[in-house]
């Protein structure tokens, strides 16, 4: 997963925006295989839902059947400032811990379906569904 930020300026002042921004992290990718990839023992999947700007809901099971490792790993990494790319990496994560999977076919479905609708985010990383391939139908 190649998204990364290169130079950023919020959009408000946080008591702590004299923290740097940038993390020791090349791109969304390593920040996952670096973080919770090995905790979760997987890598990221073909689609994923995500959650820009902050913004999501959860069920109780979802949040509880992820491993209290991982949140304590994540409050780690996210506790280095307010406003750091490691929290703009995990607002297009969140959606794998606490979403249900997808199901093969409703990966195969929003494939068939996304014609030129999709931005393929593997690339840019803005909005859309989050893909690691290029949008193209599946039989």
């Amino acid at each position: 997963m190649k998204f990364s930020i290169g130079a950023y300026s919020s959009q408000r002042r946080y008591g702590d925006d004299d923290t740097n921004f940038k993390s020791g992290f090349t791109n969304l990718g390593e920040f996952y295989d670096r973080t919770l990839g090995p905790l979760l023992n997987t890598t990221l999947p073909e689609l994923m839902p995500v959650c820009y700007r902050g913004n999501f809901a959860a069920s109780v099971f979802n949040i509880r059947k992820v491993p209290w490792k991982v949140w304590e790993a994540l409050e780690m990494s996210l506790s280095r400032g307010n406003n750091i790319e490691e929290g703009h990496f995990m607002e297009r994560l969140w959606g794998i811990l606490l979403a249900t999977p997808l199901q093969p076919y409703q990966i195969a479905a929003l494939w068939n379906h996304s014609g030129q609708n999709v931005i393929n985010l593997s690339e840019i990383g803005i909005a859309g569904v989050l893909g690691l391939r290029n949008p193209s139908p599946m039989t």
